[in-house]
């Protein structure tokens, strides 16, 4: 992004715009607000803008250039055909600058009024008179309009007559080189009429030369400038210069005998334009040489003066006093403007030294000069009065060590000579006001001359408070971070007197608690002063009952004691191990825990009004600071002792709940030892019974009656129902005790199976099979086949009333393999879902449909060992789903489940 800045500065036409400059180009904002180029500024101002403000001044200035055009023909020389006095040209030139380009039509008109209405044109065709006057119209306003442009461009416009380097500027490019083309065209316009006399080119020239050096700055200067106050002796000398100027004007351009004589007398014009340009400034001198002017060239023209030539013509001697007074006009204008800019300087010099006495005594801020060589006061202001309690008078007796401790002396007097040679010295010093406080200040200092002499000047800023109030913001950061590793009272109290006695300072402190109530007390630190070190004599307070003030304190809040005489106090006042030395003073807070008051501190010192009531709420925050890190250790020794009870029946618990576990475990394997043993003792017997009464049944089919051989038949049965529920336990029983060998496993080809199985064991029942392709899940096949085969050949069991039957086995979930199986058969109670999974559970009788109510049981205890969960849900009549997850990466466990 662009740097943009904005400064203020003069158009051409001297009008204060702003001037936009980024990092790539400048730009110029004009009254109109339109941007334009800087190179270009100035011209593009000069367009017109037909305004009633515009027209009027136009008009104005139209009106004065043809008047000042015919006041000048009116004192034309018949022989020359040529003015002597031409005020147009400098009229032109200074409208122009003051009030902007925009009005160079005023001149055109002006100039060609005057060309038109010219008595010298009167014998010619009115045609021609046009011609020629638009011609002379034409050269006056290039001449005026150039002469403009280039004072603005390179000579600072109308401030061009405040500096002689813009002075010279003005002369050679307005004075000089513009007006060369005013004659050139007015002569080149004569020469259509053949009436053109290229011999009056030099005087038609310098009189506009000098018309531009002598009206042009008389009219800038007395419009832009203020006009000062003049007292009543400046008065005098102005007439006595009014006096001086028309006598010697009079004696050099007048009739009398001064006035033959010739070019020595012509010194007396240097002295009256000196006096004005070194006593009246730039109005003074233009004033002057408009009126040596005018003289000079009148009498000239009439043959008096020092500059009428009797030997030779008038143009010669009309072009000596021309070139005379440009000349010295020059050197007027440049010796005023010179005078005015050191005048300037000086008035400034002294406003700079006025307001620094301003600042310097009005300085909220301590400040004072003092000599490097006696280091005594020179100077100091009001404020170091004030603030060091020294009268002005005492200040300028003493030197600079008085207001610096003794021991600090040898430090600053080492200092000294190093500030005097600009070295970087310590700014933080300690000074010592009249009543005896030490205040901490920060110096800034300045080396100077003061009356010739080696000095400087400082400032003080008194950064007392300051440090107080950083060495109590440090104090009481400290104090947090220490607080919170106080682990008990002692401690907190400890770190509390430590922390006042850095902010405060004592000779004594005292930190109490009370106990049940405010009925006993009890003394947890007491230190004292003796001898000039510090000691414990906490053993040596037996007072187990609260004081007086320490129920006042109780009651009123926070207590400032000063004493001037330290035998004013009572008892409890007195140190507790040096009772030779009383308090002075005493600071008592109290110490609050959710606003009841559980102790009290206080803090004592041998000195008298060594505490204020500023320290005694810094006191009391550190109370209040105590009294939360009071309340933070009893709730941490309580946390501590919960924790530890509750570590305590954790620990039990845990024992408890191990001994539980190993009984559980033993009693599970004993569980397990007696439903292998049971299943595989009771198969023996139950195959002989089965084969037996199979045998009988071929061998006295035809002799047994029907009541016997139905006999044999529920023989029979009731043998294979045995068998079928000891293999369904045996399965029960592998399926929590097997080891997991985990792989991928194609449910959907396991299932395919099954069903194939289940089709051609009933040919003659019409069920549809919907398995879904490339169902896969990462689990044990053996068991995994365990579980569809159960989930299938229920749903085949309970659709074997439902004409056409349905059963389903799809997955609907990819975060986890949530797989179902979904019939359409008998369905359940949805409030028995939970009672299905229970071994032995079932929701059906065996005669609806026959079963032992393990095949979910033992479904569940897979699914779980595999890290999964299993449900179902159902309604009667609607069929039933059941719904079981298995993770993507199993992290199951081999336990029993």
């Amino acid at each position: 992004m662009d740097q943009t800045t904005v400064m203020d500065v003069q158009t051409p036409d001297h009008q204060r715009v702003a001037l936009r400059q980024n990092d790539t180009q400048p730009a110029l904002l004009g009254i109109s607000g339109v941007p334009a180029r800087l190179g270009h500024g100035f011209l593009a101002r000069a367009r017109p803008a037909l305004t009633i403000e515009s027209l009027s001044l136009m008009t104005v200035l139209a009106a004065v250039y043809m008047f000042a055009a015919k006041f000048g023909e009116a004192f034309s020389i018949p022989q020359l055909r040529v003015s002597p006095l031409w005020p147009p040209a400098g009229l032109a030139l200074a409208g122009l600058l003051l009030f902007g380009l925009r009005l160079w039509p005023g001149i055109v008109i002006g100039a060609l009024l005057a060309s038109v209405t010219s008595v010298a044109l009167g014998s010619l065709t009115p045609g021609l008179r046009i011609i020629l006057s638009v011609g002379v119209a034409l050269g006056a306003t290039l001449a005026a309009v150039s002469a403009a442009w280039l004072t603005q461009r390179f000579a600072r416009g109308k401030a061009a007559f405040e500096q002689p380097g813009t002075i010279f500027r003005f002369v050679a490019l307005a004075a000089v080189l513009s007006t060369a083309l005013s004659p050139t065209l007015e002569l080149a316009s004569y020469s259509l009429a053949g009436n053109a006399d290229w011999g009056t080119w030099p005087i038609r020239w310098f009189d506009d030369m000098v018309s531009v050096i002598v009206l042009t700055p008389l009219c800038l200067v007395w419009s832009t400038k203020r006009l000062p106050m003049v007292d009543s002796r400046r008065w005098v000398e102005i007439a006595g210069l009014l006096l001086l100027l028309g006598l010697v004007c009079l004696a050099l351009f007048g009739s009398g005998v001064f006035a033959k004589q010739h070019a020595p007398l012509a010194l007396l014009l240097g002295p009256m334009l000196l006096w004005p340009a070194l006593r009246f400034g730039q109005r003074g001198t233009t004033a002057t040489m408009f009126v040596l002017a005018a003289f000079a060239i009148l009498g000239t023209t009439h043959g008096s003066g020092p500059f009428a030539l009797h030997n030779q013509s008038l143009a010669s001697s009309l072009l000596l006093a021309q070139e005379f007074i440009g000349l010295v006009g020059l050197m007027a204008l440049v010796l005023a403007a010179d005078v005015s800019r050191s005048q300037g300087i000086d008035v400034a010099l002294k406003d700079s030294e006025q307001r620094y006495r301003q600042l310097f005594e009005c300085n909220p801020q301590p400040m004072w000069v003092f000599d490097y060589e006696t280091l005594r006061f020179l100077a100091v202001n009001i404020a170091a009065l004030h603030h060091y309690g020294y009268s002005r008078d005492e200040f300028s007796r003493m030197r600079l060590p008085d207001i610096v401790p003794i021991e600090d002396v040898p430090t600053l007097l080492a200092t000294v000579p190093k500030a005097r040679q600009g070295l970087k010295v310590p700014a933080l010093w300690r000074h010592r006001t009249k009543d005896g406080s030490l205040i901490d200040v920060e110096l800034v200092r300045h080396n100077l001359l003061f009356n010739n002499r080696p000095a400087a000047m400082v400032l003080c800023r008194d950064i007392t408070e300051r440090n107080r109030a950083t060495k109590r913001a440090e104090a009481f950061s400290d104090l947090g971070r220490r607080l919170s590793a106080a682990g008990n009272p002692r401690e907190a109290a400890q770190i509390i007197v430590e922390i006042a006695d850095r902010i405060f300072g004592w000779d004594a402190s005292m930190f109490e608690l009370y106990l049940a109530d405010i009925d006993e007390i009890r003394t947890v630190l007491c230190l004292d002063t003796i001898s000039g070190k510090r000691v414990d004599v906490t053993a040596t307070r037996t007072v187990t009952e609260p004081t007086a003030r320490a129920r006042q304190i109780v009651r009123e809040g926070a207590k400032l004691i000063l004493k001037q005489r330290p035998s004013e106090f009572s008892q409890e006042a007195r140190p507790f191990g040096d009772t030779a030395r009383p308090s002075a003073a005493v600071m008592c807070a109290p110490v609050r825990k959710d606003d009841e008051v559980v102790g009290i501190l206080s803090i004592h010192s041998y000195t008298p009004n060594a505490y204020t009531e500023e320290d005694l709420r810094g006191l009391q925050a550190l109370a209040d600071h105590c009294g939360g890190a009071l309340e933070r250790i009893r709730a941490e020794q309580e946390l501590v002792r919960l924790n530890t009870e509750l570590q305590e029946r954790v620990r039990q618990r845990t024992a408890e709940l191990e001994a539980a576990n190993e009984q559980l475990k033993a009693l599970n394997q004993e569980l397990e030892q007696f439903s292998y043993s049971v299943s595989h003792d009771l198969r023996a017997p139950l195959r002989s019974i089965r084969g037996f009464s199979e045998v009988l049944q071929q061998r006295v089919a035809g002799r047994l009656d029907a009541g016997a051989m139905d006999c044999l038949a529920r023989i029979c049965g009731s043998t294979q129902q045995m068998e079928r529920l000891i293999e369904d336990l045996l399965k029960f029983s592998q399926s929590g005790r097997s080891d997991l060998r985990l792989g991928p496993v194609n449910l959907s080809a396991i299932a395919q199976t099954i069903a194939n199985d289940l089709r051609n064991s009933d040919l003659n029942r019409l069920a549809e099979f919907v398995v879904a392709p490339g169902l896969e899940a990462i689990a044990d096949e053996r068991l995994m086949r365990i579980v569809l085969d159960n989930l299938i050949r229920n749903a085949w069991k309970f659709t074997s009333e439902t004409p056409t039957a349905r059963i389903e086995l799809g997955a609907s979930s990819e975060q986890n393999q949530t797989f179902f199986v979904r019939d359409n058969g008998a369905g359940f109670e949805p409030g028995g879902a939970n009672k299905l999974f229970g071994v032995f559970q079932r929701l059906h009788t065996a005669s609806e449909f026959p079963g032992f109510g393990i095949g979910l049981a033992t479904v569940r205890r897979i699914i779980l060992r595999h890290g999964g969960r299993v449900w179902g849900e159902g309604a009667v009549g609607q069929g039933a789903t059941f719904y079981f997850i298995l993770p993507k990466t199993s992290g199951t466990t081999n336990g029993q489940a």
